[in-house]
């Protein structure tokens, strides 16, 4: 039994809403006639479809496979009845168009008053929005923006006056901060940012003899709306980037004064754009008609000939455009498409519409249609077009693609000896035949069928599965029609679609915590990671990954052990302490002190003491949110042990010190030691709580860097509770460590909060391997890459920087000037803010002196197969070595 167009749209409505009473709904069925719809269907096609339940109906993966090539042509089909239908004598209905604000202020509003009037059987409604909106996911008719922002496949009308963009600024402003001579210069101002509503930034574009140049504007002040931004820098909020419309008045009034005009070239009109597929063309051509274009109704009688078997052409209706030279040009793909069919290659097709096609047919059909259109279409070309070497390959390629969707169909087997009716193929057809446009010879797209079956794409299949290479092939398609509508020719990489489809598909599984150089000068970046680990550790955790461990197991009673117990001994044989806790970061092991310790309690802190880290993380805040309330002692500068004495009383649970490791308070201060601490609480009878920070449990002074406390002395000092990072000096994976008495530490222990903060048995493995580095000091500075990293000498690094600069200096020496000069590194991620270790840097100084130079720089950096991660300042690109071990690496990714 043949298929027909109907079982498909009862398919694709069910795929849709997932549900037959929906589905019925939408065709003006019953479900019971939908749900024996797609029963028939399944036992043509021999193939269950959908899998059912009295809850839910959902696709199979046989029927997602068919929905996903079934719905676009369906789709398809839709908009060409729709199409049909809406020829009419008299243009009535909803215009629905959407519009920027600008656009609708100053183009569309003056030429939609006296449209409807001259047509008042249409209601036009318009929408301004100034966010890129896709008008057909979005159910409108025609949208009005620049041509820039227009997508490709819509048909585009210029409407109103060229548009022009201004850069401009009040008096006052400048005033203070001279006019910019060069669009690099921007860096240096304020500007007002408007970004798109849905967060997208609008880039400042600008024209010189080097080409197309773009800023990206600095500034405080970002908005969504030009009004908005034309506000802003009318009260002297800094420079704005807007239209010549917006700003006319002022500019005349002397209110703001006009920069960089040389570097700002006339834009194109606004355009007034609409789908090619539009189902509403007489609406559409309507409104064209207000900018100078006539239209008008050809009849066709939909019977041609006097044979007693006729040709039929079921449109009767032809809509043209007629231009001012009065030249006529047809606006529907349809009729043209059914002309070359019935008039051209007759031979080919049955001229009774409902006569059937074979699909051993369909091959010589799809050869003939393409003659038989590149044939129409060279007769209907304009002499100028005639002339060109560019001929309309496209519509061969579109028309192709309808077709190998049915030939699709024919090699999976899905409609062998059924028959296809010639409406079904001509309407396939009509797809790919849209508008008359010039395209370079030799820009046919392959098949995506035609590529999978290509020996260069099985082991792609293998690697990566059907659904995703065919969702790749897809999107690269894509990409090369629309290199082809730019550049009229297919993309370089299309000599080998297997090997840019395997790029491609590599290039998305890759991680998204990417490997890099940190050539930042910071040894601990937070946003790079902080510590590597030891090679140790490393091993540790992949062991930990492949196997079952005694995570929370006892080997001595086979019965449940503490998943902190090993590695709490192995702290307390390093630290003295008398037991250990792991959390999974510091800040969680600071909240987890004063949660189990200090609950309802009171907390004694100097005022200078309480630190802001990264992520906003406050000590009070730490304090609201662990139930304690917080009494500050002393000045910022100074505090004394009698504050510490005049605030505690009987509500005071603990006396707390905070290690300032990200800031310095140097001249007149006083601070309170952890040892004079402890006796206030002994007196008192108040344990006192450390919080470290930073945490090293080795003497950094010994190699030459700057002294830290260490969470020993503190013990040994009697301090109840220290905490400390796991990830910043101690130079192992990111956690929390807790160590001190072991009545404290069991009460931790047993906190609700401790199961919630606890780490897992990858970050305890790392721990515990980094951990047994320090039990061989004599080996520590080899063998843990943080220690290795601080402990460089400037000579080393500068020796490095000197046999790396040739390299640099032949791939980047055009165009900046590459030295090697001496810096100072920090440690980072708080630890000693004020020390700096002397080493040495690649500079990269631009010759053109242009701040969008650097940063193309940067940007081309930061795109390699391992990106290089440096920093910018005073005008130069620093690339710091203190981090580098692999030369050869990164020599290798500077040659790619």
């Amino acid at each position: 039994m043949a298929l027909n167009f109907s079982d498909f749209a009862t398919f694709i409505a069910v795929a849709r809403h997932k549900s037959f009473r929906a589905a019925g709904d939408e065709l003006g069925l019953s479900p019971s006639a939908i749900s024996h719809g797609i029963k028939q269907l399944e036992q043509r096609l021999k193939i269950r479809l959908f899998n059912r339940t009295t809850r839910s109906v959902s696709l199979t993966e046989a029927g997602y496979n068919l929905y996903e090539r079934l719905r676009p042509a369906c789709d398809e089909i839709h908009t060409i009845l729709d199409e049909v239908n809406s020829f009419r004598d008299t243009p009535m209905g909803t215009l629905k168009i959407n519009s920027s604000r600008l656009a609708s202020r100053t183009v569309l509003m003056p030429l939609v008053a006296g449209f409807v009037r001259r047509y008042p059987d249409i209601k036009v409604e318009v929408t301004t929005d100034d966010r890129l909106v896709d008008i057909v996911k979005q159910e409108y008719d025609a949208g009005i923006r620049l041509i820039t922002t227009v997508e490709k496949d819509m048909i585009a009308v210029p409407i109103g006056p060229k548009a022009k963009i201004c850069v401009v600024a009040t008096p006052e402003y400048l005033a203070n901060a001279p006019a910019p001579a060069h669009p690099g210069e921007l860096v240096n101002h304020c500007s007002v940012i408007f970004r798109y509503p849905s967060g997208r930034p609008y880039y400042w574009e600008f024209y010189g003899q080097e080409g197309k140049l773009e800023v990206t504007p600095c500034g405080n002040i970002v908005v969504d709306d030009l009004d908005s931004e034309l506000e802003a820098v009318l009260c002297g909020a800094g420079i704005g980037y807007l239209y010549q419309q917006q700003v006319e008045e002022h500019l005349a009034s002397g209110r703001l004064i006009s920069m960089l005009e040389d570097w700002l070239p006339d834009l194109p009109p606004f355009q007034f754009y609409y789908p090619g597929r539009h189902p509403y063309v007489r609406k559409i051509s309507v409104i064209l008609l207000e900018k100078g274009l006539s239209f008008e109704f050809v009849n066709v009688n939909p019977w041609v000939g006097d044979s007693p078997a006729p040709q039929y052409n079921p449109l009767g209706k032809v809509p043209t455009l007629i231009t001012d030279e009065g030249e006529r040009w047809f606006d529907s793909p349809i009729i043209a498409q059914y002309l070359e069919l019935l008039n051209i290659a007759p031979e080919l097709i049955p001229l009774d519409p409902k006569a059937a096609l074979q699909v051993r047919q369909l091959e010589a059909l799809s050869d003939g249609i393409l003659d038989a259109a590149l044939t129409s279409v060279r007769e209907k070309l304009r002499p100028a077009e005639q002339q060109s070497e560019e001929v309309l390959v496209r519509q061969r390629e579109k028309i192709g693609r309808a077709l190998d969707s049915l030939e699709q169909y024919a090699a999976d087997g899905m409609l062998t000896a059924e028959p296809l009716n010639l409406a079904s193929i001509s309407a396939a057809c009509a797809v790919g035949y849209l508008n008359f446009r010039r395209v370079s010879p030799g820009c046919h797209l392959p098949a995506t069928d035609r590529l999978l079956r290509d020996a260069a794409f099985t082991a792609l299949l293998a690697e990566f599965g059907h659904t995703r290479v065919v969702t790749t092939l897809r999107t690269l398609q894509n990409e090369a029609r629309e290199h082809i509508r730019a550049a009229s020719k297919l993309p370089d990489w299309s000599e080998d679609w297997a090997k840019k489809t395997r790029n491609v598909l590599e290039a998305s599984q890759r991680s998204a915590l990417q490997p890099v150089f940190n050539l930042t000068g910071t040894v601990l970046h937070t946003n790079l990671g902080r510590a590597l680990q030891a090679e140790e550790a490393i091993d540790a955790v992949s062991e930990a990954m492949r196997s079952a461990v005694t995570l929370e197991y006892s080997l001595d009673d086979a019965g449940r052990g503490h998943r902190d117990r090993a590695i709490a001994d192995l702290l307390c044989e390093l630290t003295g302490a008398e037991d250990a806790c792991i959390v999974n970061n510091n800040a969680a092991a600071v909240l987890l002190m004063l949660a189990a310790c200090a609950n309802g309690g009171e907390v004694v802190v100097s005022r200078g003491e309480l630190v802001e880290i990264g992520g906003a993380f406050r000590i009070p805040d730490v304090m609201r949110q662990a139930g304690c309330t917080l009494v500050e002692v002393g000045t910022t500068n100074r505090t004394h042990l009698k504050d510490y004495r005049a605030a505690a009383g009987d509500s005071t649970s603990l006396l707390m010190k905070v290690h300032t490791s990200n800031y310095h308070i140097a001249g007149f201060t006083k601070a309170v030691s952890e040892a004079e601490l402890v006796a206030l609480g002994n007196e008192l009878g108040l344990p006192v709580l450390t919080d470290l920070g930073s945490g090293s449990l080795v003497d950094l002074s010994q190699w030459g860097l700057p002294p830290e406390p260490m969470p020993q002395q503190l013990i040994a000092d009697g301090v109840s509770l220290v905490s400390f990072s796991g990830d910043k000096l101690l130079g192992g994976p990111q956690a929390g460590i807790i160590v001190g008495k072991k009545a404290l530490i069991e009460r931790i222990q047993s906190h609700p909060l401790k199961r919630a903060l606890r780490a897992d048995k990858m970050t305890l493995a790392a721990l515990e391997a980094t951990l047994r580095l320090y039990q061989h000091p004599e080996t520590l500075v080899e063998r843990l890459p943080t220690l290795r990293l601080l402990t460089r000498s400037a000579e080393d690094i500068h020796l490095q920087a000197s046999r790396l600069r040739p390299a640099f200096e032949q791939r980047f020496g055009e165009q900046f000037d590459v030295r090697v000069e001496a810096c100072l590194s920090q440690i980072g991620s708080g630890s000693l803010p004020v020390d700096r270790l002397p080493g040495a840097a690649l500079t990269f100084t631009p010759k053109d002196g242009r701040g969008a130079t650097l940063a193309s720089l940067t940007q081309t950096l930061r795109e390699l197969e391992r990106p290089v991660i440096g920093r910018v300042a005073e005008g130069r690109l620093w690339l710091d070595l203190r981090c580098l071990e692999n030369e050869a690496l990164l020599l290798e990714g500077i040659a790619q």
